[in-house]
C-alpha cells in the first residue's frame, strides 16, 4: 500500500458493492444487484446489529472502506473491503431498500441517533494493489475470511498476476499472503473441485448450497492422496481438476455432506478424513464402505490381515468385557445364553485355526 494513501470521505450514493466480493454467493456477483446483496447480507451477515451500532454511535473513523474507482460505472467507487458496513449505512439512510426483515430495518433506521452521508474511505490506484493488501489482512492477518472466501480471493489474485508457470505462480501467491506453496496449491485445487460441485447443482443433495457447504472439509479432503486419486485429481497437471470423475465426485460429496435421519453424514466428522483416505486406498475396504458399512468398520479392512485380526480381536474383547460388566444391572434370559454359546463356539474354532497355523 502506498504511504501517500489518505482517508477521505465519499458520499454513500457513489459507493457500490464489490462485483467480485469473494464472500458473496456466485449468483450475486456482478453489477446492479444492490437489493439482492442487501437481502443476502440481512439474512447472513448480522447487518441489523451493525445498523444499531452505527445508528447509535456513528461511523467509526478507524474502520475506513477500501475502495477503487469503478471500471464499469463512471463516477462511482467499488467497495472491495467493507461491504457489510456499506450495507448497514445504506439501509439506515434508505430503509425502503430492504426486501426482507423490513420491519426490523425500519425500526433500526427510526431509532438511529446519527446518520452517515459520507463514509471514510481509502482509495487505491488499482484493484491489484488492493488485492495484495487484503492477502495479508484476510488470509494470515487479523481478520480471517472463511476458507471459501480465501480460495476465491486467491483465485482472483492468481488471475490478476497472469503468471504462466504454475510453480512460480504458487510461490508468488504464497509470498504475497505469507503462507506455503502447498497451502496455495491445495486450496486452489479445492476451489476447482468446489466449482465442479456447484456446476452440478451440488448434486441435488438436500440442504447443500454455497452457504452451507463446508469448503474447509472439501479442500482438506482433496489434499489427501487417496481421496484425490479416487476422484481423479492429477496433482502434476496444470489443471488438476481436468480429469475428475464426476460420478465419483458425487459419491465423495454425498459421503461428506449428505445427512441421514439422525443428521449425520457417512464421514460423521471432518477429523475422520484420515480414515476415509485410508479406506479409499484399499479396494476391499472401499467396496465394503460403498455397500453401507460404517466408516469405523470399513477402516478396519484397510490394513494387512494380521493388523485387521488384532484390531478385531481387541475390539471383541472390549465389547465382551462391557457386556460382562452390565450383568448386575438386569436379569438375563435364555436367548442371551445362546448368544454366549455362539461366542464360545466361534472362539474355539478360532483357537483351533490359530494352532493349525502355528504348526504350519
Amino acid at each position: 500500500m502506498n504511504a501517500d494513501l489518505l482517508i477521505e470521505s465519499i458520499e454513500v450514493e457513489k459507493l457500490i458493492f464489490d462485483p467480485d466480493n469473494p464472500r458473496l454467493p456466485s449468483s450475486l456477483k456482478g453489477y446492479n444487484k444492490e437489493k439482492e446483496i442487501l437481502e443476502w447480507m440481512l439474512l447472513n451477515e448480522n447487518v441489523l446489529e451493525l445498523m444499531g451500532s452505527i445508528g447509535e454511535k456513528g461511523y467509526f473513523m478507524a474502520e475506513p472502506l477500501l475502495i477503487v474507482k469503478s471500471a464499469k460505472k463512471r463516477g462511482f467507487y467499488e467497495v472491495v473491503e467493507g461491504n457489510r458496513r456499506l450495507a448497514a449505512v445504506k439501509l439506515l439512510n434508505t430503509p425502503a431498500l430492504a426486501v426482507t426483515k423490513k420491519n426490523s430495518v425500519a425500526e433500526a433506521a427510526k431509532d438511529a441517533k446519527k446518520r452517515t452521508k459520507k463514509i471514510p474511505s481509502i482509495l487505491f490506484d488499482t484493484k491489484d494493489e488492493l488485492l495484495i493488501y487484503l492477502g495479508y489482512r484476510h488470509i494470515t492477518g487479523i481478520k480471517e475470511w472463511d476458507a471459501l472466501a480465501k480460495a476465491k480471493y486467491l483465485n482472483s489474485l492468481r488471475i490478476s498476476l497472469k503468471i504462466r508457470d504454475k510453480q512460480e505462480e504458487f510461490k508468488t501467491l504464497a509470498k504475497i499472503i505469507g503462507s506455503s506453496t502447498s497451502y496455495v496449491r491445495n486450496i486452489l485445487s479445492g476451489l476447482k473441485v468446489y466449482s465442479l460441485i456447484e456446476k452440478n447443482n451440488f448434486f441435488n443433495i438436500k440442504g447443500l448450497n454455497e452457504v452451507s457447504v463446508e469448503f474447509g472439509v472439501l479442500y482438506n479432503a482433496t489434499g489427501r492422496k487417496n481421496i484425490a486419486h479416487f476422484i481423479g485429481i492429477d496433482p502434476d497437471a496444470d489443471d488438476p481438476s481436468k480429469s475428475i470423475n464426476v460420478k465419483k465426485l458425487e459419491e465423495l460429496t454425498s459421503w461428506m455432506f449428505a445427512k441421514d435421519d439422525n443428521n449425520e453424514t457417512r464421514l460423521v466428522e471432518s477429523r475422520f478424513l484420515k480414515d476415509l483416505d485410508a479406506v479409499l486406498s484399499n479396494n476391499y475396504a472401499t467396496k465394503a464402505f460403498r455397500a453401507g458399512r460404517p466408516l469405523h468398520e470399513a477402516v478396519l479392512l484397510t490394513g494387512v490381515p494380521a493388523v485387521i485380526f488384532a484390531k478385531s480381536i481387541n475390539k471383541a474383547i472390549d465389547n465382551v468385557k462391557i457386556a460382562r460388566d452390565q450383568m448386575s444391572n438386569f436379569k438375563p434370559d435364555a436367548t442371551m445364553l445362546m448368544v454366549v454359546d455362539d461366542i464360545i463356539k466361534i472362539s474355539q474354532d478360532l483357537k483351533t485355526l490359530i494352532k493349525a497355523k502355528i504348526r504350519e
